[in-house]
């Protein structure tokens, strides 16, 4: 069995000249697969070392998303079959649960702007819809009421929206819904949309979207408008390019790839120049770039030069 590890990893540029001074602040969530019995979540700095296990357990855990103080990280948890909601500290301290049933899977995340609300998807109705509950677990409300396969929310910077993909015409296409649960709309009507796994990040302003697709025939970083116009897919590599998280300034997109045999995390400009690798040999898949924090001196997180 390998071990799954979901990683807090500090920004680090590996052979380049960039200049990461306005991100000192930030860190990644990534999970990461190593060797292994036993799932862990900890906390790596520079380089890849390891700060602290900020939770230790059985099972897999993956999909982190950060609040939007960056003080908390709701995840999911597999276990005994299905799926559950925790939370933990970004310190490591108070691991709870958010949801659990032995009778359905809660999953993905994805935090409002205030951090009073969280977005997920459910199975508890019998299908996959769009769900809301305060960020303590409490009031869950199902915002989506279809037969359609409705997962992977992605709570606007502004308040206003969720974006998610849905299959409601058939194929997956991107759609946003008002965070009261109306006005369905779908953004994408393309044959052949195929969204990549949980991939839907808005820029900080709310004015545009990153997902992973298949449009082009391959798995790529697209970047459309929040209306779902003028796409651009930034990757046109025949790597496969997934998972993009903006940044917090909106500058840059951070995402996974294949392109050097094993999936790494990268970062781009928002309009897809300036390809930097972050991370080398480490085996990550998905990942959430976290809002600026106040980081201690004793957690150097600035990157090798």
């Amino acid at each position: 069995m390998r071990r799954l590890t979901i990683a807090v990893v500090a920004l680090c540029a590996v052979g380049t000249g960039l200049a990461w001074g306005q991100y000192e602040k930030t860190k990644f969530a990534t999970v990461r697969f190593s060797a292994g019995t036993k799932n862990d979540i900890v906390v790596l700095g520079s380089g890849g070392t390891e700060l602290a296990t900020i939770a230790s357990n059985a099972n897999n855990d993956w999909g982190p998303a950060w609040s939007p103080d960056g003080s908390q990280i709701v995840f999911n948890q597999e276990g005994s079959g299905r799926t559950d909601l925790y939370i933990v500290n970004s310190d490591g301290t108070g691991e709870a649960p958010l949801s659990a049933s032995t009778l359905y899977a809660d999953a993905y995340a994805s935090w409002s702007p205030t951090g009073a609300q969280i977005a997920f998807h459910s199975t508890r109705d019998g299908n996959d819809e769009i769900y809301k509950m305060d960020s303590d677990g409490t009031n869950q409300r199902r915002l989506t009421t279809n037969g359609a396969v409705d997962v992977y929310p992605s709570w606007s910077p502004d308040g206003s929206k969720i974006a998610y993909f849905s299959n409601g015409s058939g194929v997956h296409q991107l759609y946003t819904i008002n965070t009261d649960g109306s006005a369905q709309v779908a953004l994408t009507t393309s044959a052949v949309f195929a969204f990549y796994g949980p991939s839907v990040s808005w820029s900080p302003d709310s004015t545009k979207l990153a997902v992973a697709s298949q449009l082009d025939g391959g798995v790529d970083i697209w970047v459309f408008d929040a209306d779902g116009s003028n796409g651009l897919n930034l990757t046109p590599t025949p790597s496969i390019d997934e998972q993009p998280s903006w940044s917090p300034d909106g500058e840059r997109i951070s995402f996974i790839s294949d392109r050097a045999g094993t999936k790494a995390i990268y970062t781009m400009k928002a309009d897809g120049s300036g390809v930097v690798v972050m991370t080398v040999g480490t085996a990550d898949f998905q990942l959430a770039w976290s809002p600026f924090l106040a980081v201690a001196e004793s957690d150097p997180i600035s990157p090798k030069r």
